[in-house]
Parts: structure tokens; C-alpha cells; sequence
């Protein structure tokens, strides 16, 4: 694997297991597995040519790779989004796509 450190954080009932390539410099990057993929292994090389003027981040999302599962089985989107630190940024991104689709069907 390209040079990278492996970090652990608890979120909720489970510890999410990420991987963080690169240094500080420009505006740091997430890169997330989809459900079709297995874990941050996937995204290693890409992260790591991403990573030459700032840090990515590459996560394994709860119950994938060395993120553990969830003991209550919540694996819903409100969780995930609370394991990533973006729930109230989806919220008030929500908030404005569902504003500007009322707007352009109000004409």
C-alpha cells in the first residue's frame, strides 16, 4: 500500500476505522467506498495520488473493513452521516435542494 497512517474514532456504537494519506496543504479530501465496494483498501492508490498537496481521508464505512459493526444494526443513512461528521451539512443541503426544486417548479 502507498504510505499512509490508520487511525480509529468511536461514532456512536461503533469505531470507524480510516486511513489518512498525505499533509496539510490545500483543502482536505473524503473519499467513501460505496456499497459495491469492500472497505478505504479501495481507495488507496487513487487516495494516494490524490493526497501530493493535501491530506485525504479514506474511510471504511460501519460494519465494512476494520470499521466494526453495529450492535444495534443501525446502519441508516442518519447514522452514516453522523460517522462522517456531515449530518447537519446534509440536513441544510437537503434543505436547499428541496427550496431551490420548489422554486423552479413555482416558476
Amino acid at each position: 500500500l502507498p504510505p499512509h497512517t490508520s487511525h480509529y474514532v468511536n461514532s456512536g456504537d461503533v469505531t470507524i476505522h480510516y486511513r489518512l494519506f498525505g499533509k496539510p496543504g490545500k483543502t482536505p479530501m473524503l473519499v467513501l467506498h460505496g456499497a459495491a465496494y469492500f472497505d478505504s483498501y479501495d481507495w488507496a492508490y487513487v487516495a494516494s495520488q490524490l493526497a501530493t498537496d493535501r491530506e485525504v481521508v479514506a474511510m471504511d464505512m460501519r460494519g465494512f473493513g476494520k470499521s466494526s459493526w453495529s450492535p444495534s444494526k443501525d446502519y441508516s443513512t442518519d447514522a452514516k452521516l453522523d460517522d462522517i461528521g456531515w449530518r447537519c451539512t446534509w440536513n441544510l443541503y437537503m434543505l436547499i435542494l428541496n427550496q431551490e426544486q420548489l422554486e423552479s417548479m413555482n416558476g
